[in-house]
Order: C-alpha cells, then sequence, then structure tokens
C-alpha cells in the first residue's frame, strides 16, 4: 500500500496502542482513533476534539478504509496546536512525522490541573442551579408572605367598617321607648 503523503510504502505495526501503518519515507501514519484514546484518560480525547478547528484542507488524504478526503483538524494540546487529518466518518487519523508524539499525554500534573477546571465548571454550574432555585423559592415566599399581609389588611379594613357601623346601629324606636319609661 502507498503512503498518501508521498507515494513510501506503509508498513502495518503493533504496539500496545493497536495495530497501525506507518510509511517506510516519510514517517506519517494511519491511526485509529480508538488507538488514540488509548493514550489518554477517558474522555480527554473528546475533551481535545470538542475544543478543535477545522481548516481548509490544503492537501487531499484519502481515509484508508472509506476513501473520502479527510477533514483538516487544529487540536490545541500542550499550549500548541497540532494539525491532524481525521476522517469523520470512519473516524481514521493520519498522522505526520512526529505528530503522535505531540499528541502523547501531558504530565499529570497538568491533565489533573485541566481535570480539576472540567469539574470547577460543573460545581460551578451546579451551585447556579442551586442558587437560581433558593432564588426562586425566596421569590415565591416573599410573594406569599405579600399575599398574606394583603390578607390581613383586607381583614383588618373589614373589621374596621363593622366596628363603625356598630356604633352607629340603627335603634328600633320601640326600644328606645322602653328604654326611656
Amino acid at each position: 500500500m502507498k503512503c498518501p503523503n508521498c507515494s513510501g510504502k506503509l508498513e502495518k505495526f503493533h504496539s500496545q496502542l493497536g495495530a497501525y501503518l506507518i510509511c517506510d519515507a516519510c514517517f506519517g501514519h494511519y491511526f485509529s482513533e480508538k488507538n488514540i484514546k488509548k493514550m489518554h484518560k477517558s474522555g480527554y480525547w473528546e475533551l481535545l476534539l470538542s475544543k478543535s478547528t477545522e481548516l481548509k484542507n490544503k492537501r487531499k488524504i484519502p481515509c484508508l478504509k472509506c476513501q473520502q478526503t479527510m477533514s483538516l483538524v487544529e487540536i490545541n494540546h500542550k499550549e500548541q496546536s497540532v494539525e491532524i487529518d481525521l476522517c469523520k466518518k470512519c473516524r481514521i487519523l493520519w498522522l505526520d512525522k512526529n505528530e503522535i508524539e505531540e499528541l502523547q499525554p501531558i504530565s499529570c500534573d497538568l491533565e489533573s490541573a485541566l481535570n480539576k477546571e472540567i469539574i470547577l465548571k460543573e460545581i460551578d454550574h451546579l451551585n447556579m442551579e442551586k442558587i437560581s432555585k433558593a432564588i426562586l423559592a425566596e421569590v415565591t415566599l416573599d410573594e406569599a408572605i405579600k399575599s398574606v399581609r394583603l390578607r390581613k389588611k383586607d381583614l383588618i379594613s373589614r373589621e374596621a367598617v363593622k366596628q363603625q357601623n356598630s356604633k352607629y346601629r340603627t335603634i328600633d324606636p320601640m326600644d328606645f321607648f322602653d328604654v326611656l319609661f
């Protein structure tokens, strides 16, 4: 099989990450995305891809499986960007010489710092939900208090009207005569 980059010969190799094809001339290689995922902690590759940018493809590297032109994707990793070719359908990557090394896992400290950042964002999101619920509960409570105060004012007003009316109650003239005589 010929290299899509330089037409050199592609050789099949196996490593702890799985099988891949490497060019004996330019050292570019086809890799399965599942093999790249083995290099990183769970979910980290997906995080890198979610933050990646698709670039205008300057070259036409065909996918090993479906032969469609791969997308050129820029991945930011270890404070640098790495341009890789990716078939979004088959999840096959073409990596130029040294790109596999640039995609190696970052140090535990930096990776755990990134994981902490993700966790803190999730905590912030949860805290915002709790704050929103507390504000909503407070608003609901304020509305209930206002409603009780309005009812109380209404009852006080009605009682005042009753008392006012009782001061000036009409007297039956017969009762008046009974009191006098």
